[in-house]
């Protein structure tokens, strides 16, 4: 695949999860507001901010190093031993699930009340539908190696329009289960995805045979399965080793992303209630964030690693270089004029958004002085999306490394 095929690969993939993005938050936007008028705030404090960051924990500790290394996986590598290694986020899924949701029931404070009852059955079932997403793993990792870029996006908007309506129905018609509908929806996705990616392979691998297409390194499901060959080694441990780097790195950003929502349900400082009025008020202030930024610093991360090699400047391709060195500058360029905007346009109007979305619940506390924290922080977001999806693209395993200790340094500090 040449550099022309890899950058409209890129830009296409940015497209579909901006545009997959916005739809999702125009939607969790509109869900918000519906959803306050109907159960309590603490509902979504529990939703939002408990059960999601134990979801979001889980998965993130157990596969994203996982996906950040063998997506980068081509026709030249060893699928063999790529689906090897991508099976073991099974096992560390079951193993962060099962530890996770231990200090959930065992350490963490409870929420009061009627949402005390549905506490347990809720962490059980975010738990379980964590294992049940490590199942399409190998596959989903292959669909990005081999650009089925569009994959993704349907089965996230199914994944999307199956939770809302489910929350939608279920909190008109009987409020009292909101919190059921909440983490049931989640086991529902999850069965979802899973579906989703094992069949459209199993049709894919039957279309192209059936048209004598060219062959991928794959093709059969049975080649997604784990195989381990007398006398031959069993991973990449190349891969292997880039795994546990991108992971310790992985432990460090996400505490530095998820800081606040950490503190508040270690701490316990804050009313479910009180974290349900936060995650409103951050949900909208970083819409920007994660409708548009996300997906980009997503893109050039996956152009990056197409492009360029993990291997000294010298033994690089000039072009490939050239090419890769003018999309930075563009991007670089094009976050700054927009992380600028955000300073200049939000900072102003950010307690008359909070009025209207929320009435005096929202703008009576700190709310309007986060939203305008928060503007400024997409300046800040936007650079540092780019230039770290770069980074970390294309630096060897010692230089990564040492950025491992730089942001445990930095985050100790702080």
């Amino acid at each position: 695949m040449d550099s022309n095929e890899v950058l409209d690969s890129s830009i296409r993939s940015a497209s579909y999860n901006i545009l997959l993005q916005i739809a999702f938050r125009i939607i969790t936007f509109a869900l918000n507001a519906f959803i306050i008028h109907y159960v309590d705030i603490a509902v979504l404090g529990l939703l939002n901010v408990r059960f999601y960051l134990l979801f979001s924990t889980i998965l993130f500790v157990s596969r994203e190093a996982f996906r950040r290394v063998c997506q980068s996986c081509s026709e030249r590598d060893d699928w063999r031993k790529v689906i090897n290694l991508v099976w073991l986020t099974v096992i560390s899924t079951v193993i962060s699930a099962c530890v996770f949701s231990w200090i959930w029931l065992n350490v963490l404070s409870w929420p009061e009340g009627e949402l005390a009852e549905k506490y347990r059955s809720g962490v059980l079932a975010i738990s379980f539908s964590c294992i049940l997403e490590s199942f399409f793993e190998p596959v989903y990792v292959f669909s990005q190696a081999f650009m089925y870029i569009k994959l993704r996006v349907v089965i996230d908007s199914l994944g999307m329009i199956l939770r809302v309506l489910g929350m939608v129905v279920t909190v008109y018609l009987a409020p009292q289960y909101a919190v059921e509908a909440g983490y049931f929806g989640q086991v529902g996705v999850s069965i979802l995805y899973l579906c989703g990616f094992w069949g459209f392979f199993y049709y894919e691998f039957w279309r192209r045979k059936k048209n004598d297409e060219p062959a991928l390194p794959i093709q059969s499901l049975s080649g997604f399965l784990p195989k381990f060959p007398a006398g031959e080694e069993v991973l990449d441990w190349h891969l292997a080793k880039l795994v546990w780097s991108f992971f310790v790195q992985g432990l460090a950003k996400q505490a530095l992303t998820e800081g606040e929502k950490y503190l508040m349900t270690i701490t316990s400082f804050l009313t479910m209630a009180e974290q349900g009025v936060f995650d409103i008020v951050n949900n909208l202030g970083s819409i920007a964030v994660r409708f548009l930024l996300l997906p980009i610093e997503d893109a050039a991360y996956f152009y990056f690693t197409k492009q360029l090699r993990r291997v000294p400047l010298e033994q690089q391709d000039e072009k490939a270089v050239s090419e890769a060195s003018n999309v930075l500058f563009l991007l670089i360029r094009f976050m700054t004029l927009f992380g600028l905007s955000a300073v200049f346009l939000g900072v102003p109007i950010a307690k008359t958004v909070l009025a209207l979305y929320g009435g005096e619940t929202l703008t009576s506390s700190v709310g309007p002085f986060l939203m305008q924290l928060n503007c400024g922080l997409i300046l800040l977001l936007a650079l540092n999306g780019v230039t770290e999806g770069y980074a970390t693209a294309t630096v060897s395993k010692a230089e990564l490394d040492m950025y491992v200790k730089y942001i445990f340094l930095f985050f100790f500090a702080i």
